[in-house]
Formats: C-alpha cells, structure tokens, sequence
C-alpha cells in the first residue's frame, strides 16, 4: 500500500495563530512531510476545494482551530 506525502507547513506551532497567511513567505516556511491514510488527501482536496482555499491552506485552517479550541480550553480551566 502506498502512503501520499505531502509537506505542509507547521508555521501554526508559532505562538502568533493570526499570521496571515497571504503575507507569510511561502519559500521560507518551516516544512515538515505527513504520511496522510488512504483516502485523506482527497478528502482534504475536496474540502479544500469547497472552501476556496489550497490544500496547504485548509490543513494550516484546521490545524489553528484546534489549537485556538485547546487554548481556550486551557485559559477557562484556570
């Protein structure tokens, strides 16, 4: 079975979630590969697709929410 890869940026570990995506040096980007299961590219492409954004851009969309979610789950807990 073959695994798609696909570099992604992981410019959302940053501390600054709002970063603009538009505006951020694509080239310069920190880059890290991801091994995604059968059938998972292309449901990112769809939905990606859908949205009107790359499929860079609605992983990195995704990935923020989580990490806005959790930090707010955090900030309430305390």
């Amino acid at each position: 079975m073959l695994t798609q890869v696909v570099a992604i940026s992981h410019q959302v570990a940053m501390s600054h979630y709002e970063v603009d995506m538009k505006t951020y040096p694509s080239r310069t980007a920190d880059q890290y590969v991801v091994r995604f299961p059968d059938g998972m590219r292309d449901a990112i492409k769809r939905r990606a697709a859908e949205n009107g954004r790359s499929m860079n851009a609605e992983i990195v969309f995704h990935l923020r929410q989580i990490f806005a979610a959790e930090r707010d789950a955090h900030a309430c807990q305390s």
